[in-house]
Formats: structure tokens, sequence, C-alpha cells
């Protein structure tokens, strides 16, 4: 009896053990099919919002009626970088383009050339020579672990803004798309001014938004992510993001090997997506912050 128990109870557990490896099996093979087809509509639907935005020529509502923007970098190439679509689409639609980049990039004892550069990438940029602004302060240095004053950077910036009568300030958000001290160091002095109600009240105040190490590496992938997430934003067409390209390689001395990655898979040579910051934002940053 018991033989014949035991060998019921094998055949159960084979049959057990059978029909759970087919559930398994069909359920893996649905997910996956779900996960494919997730993933090809997700690029079909980010490739149709590229032909769309990136060959529809459409002047940007939110600098309607502006006519200067002065926009604030910490270093040269940050204007390649991180900015190029902004600067190639404001050019076009006539507005004079400011550049006050903050140091000249000397942490490798290379701020002559760089600076030289600057000016190089910058005419390929469409900005003219006599709207750059190269700043050499002690208290500003090139370095990843230094924040720079936010009184004495707001003041500069102020300075210029009020010289130039800018009607536009863009620069880094409080992430500095790379977190680096010197980037978010801006972000906090522009801040700074605006809670102090210094900034002009005519003056707009954009900052580029920062996202996740996936989303910066996904070139256009992140364009359906970008509409979702973003009020305000430009796109550059493949052939144009080249223009970046062209200017980034005029920064001779930073052009080591992961540059030309960068070059290949960031979306910030093809996209740059804006947030209009207003006094209410900026409490409420500074209050999650605390």
């Amino acid at each position: 009896m018991s033989l014949i128990f035991d060998k019921n109870t094998r055949i159960f557990l084979l049959e057990l053990y059978e029909g759970t490896v087919k559930e398994l099996n069909e359920y893996f093979k649905h997910a996956a099919t779900s996960i494919l087809l997730f993933i090809l509509g997700y690029i079909v639907v980010s490739l149709v919002i590229y032909k769309w935005q990136s060959y529809k020529e459409r002047p940007s509502q939110i600098f309607k009626g502006t006519k200067r923007v002065l926009l604030v970098t910490a270093h040269p190439d940050d204007e390649c970088m991180f900015f190029g679509p902004t600067i190639v689409n404001l050019a076009r639609q006539g507005i004079d383009i400011y550049l006050l980049c903050l140091s000249n990039g000397n942490f490798y004892k290379q701020g002559n050339v760089r600076r030289l550069e600057l000016y190089d990438a910058c005419s390929v940029l469409n900005i003219k020579k006599h709207c750059i602004y190269l700043c050499v302060d002690e208290s500003m240095p090139d370095s990843s672990s230094v924040r720079w004053p936010s009184d004495h950077v707001s003041n500069i910036i102020l300075n210029y803004i009020v010289s130039l009568s800018i009607d536009a300030v863009i620069t880094f958000d409080k992430g500095g798309i790379s977190h680096h001290l010197n980037h978010t160091s801006i972000f906090f002095a522009m801040a700074r001014l605006c809670i102090e109600k210094r900034f002009p009240e005519e003056c707009k105040f954009f900052t580029l938004d920062t996202v996740n190490i996936l989303r910066k590496y996904w070139g256009y992938l992140d364009l359906l992510l970008s509409f979702i997430f973003s009020s305000h934003w430009f796109v550059l067409s493949w052939k144009d993001s080249r223009i970046i390209t062209r200017a980034m390689k005029k920064h001779k001395s930073q052009m080591v090997w992961f540059r030309y990655l960068y070059l290949l898979f960031s979306r910030y040579i093809s996209v740059n997506t804006l947030r209009h910051i207003t006094l209410t934002d900026l409490e409420l940053d500074l209050q999650l912050d605390d």
C-alpha cells in the first residue's frame, strides 16, 4: 500500500512541477512580449515627436518679446555640453545671446588655452565675441569641491543683467546637471537675488533641467519623457545637433575619449528642457532642501 501511495505521490509531484513550469513559461513569454511591445511603442512615439518637433519651425512662446538673453555658465565648454539646443534655437529667433562664464576653467592650469577655445566654440554657435564675458576671480576657482560665495556671484550676475539690459537669464538648476558645486553655486546665487528681491521684475529666470543618469544618456529617446515632465523644450534635428558637436570639438583641450561618448549619447546635445522659475518655486525648493 505504501508503495502505491509513494508512486502516486511521485506522479502528482511530477505533474505539479510540469504544470508550474508551463505556467511560468507562459507568464514570462507574455511578460517579455509586453515589455518588447512597450519598448517598440516608446521608440515609435519618441521618433514621431522628434520628427514633429525638430522639423517644424516654432518660435518659443516663453521667449516671445525677448530681445536679450544672458546665459550664465561656470566653465568654458558648458555652453556646448549642456545649453547647445537652447543657444541654437534662440539665435534663430533673432535673440541676442550674451554669455557670462564665471571661470576660465583653470583646474589643470589651462585657463588661457580654454579662453581661446571658448571664443572659437561660440563662433560656431553664432555668439558674437563682444557678447562673451569671462571672469577670472580667485574666489571662484574651477573646482568640483568648491561652492562659490553666493553673495559675490549674485552681485556679478546682477551687474551684467543691469548693464546689458537683459530680458531673461538662463542657467543651471539646483542639480547643476552633474551636481558640480560650481554649477549649483550659480543657481543659489540667482535664488539669492530673487529672494532678496534684487532681481529685476521685468527679467525672466529660467533653469536647465537636471535629469537622472539613465535619461541623461538616452539621447532622442528621452523626448517622450521630456514632453511629459517639462513645459518648455528645445529640440534639434540630427543635422543641427552636429553644430553642437562641431562647437564642442573647438574645446580641443577637453576632448578626451569619454567626451566623444558624451557627444554621441547625451540628450543635452539634442534636447534641452527649461523651467521658468518664480519666487514661489524658489521658496518651495529651498524649504525642501532644509
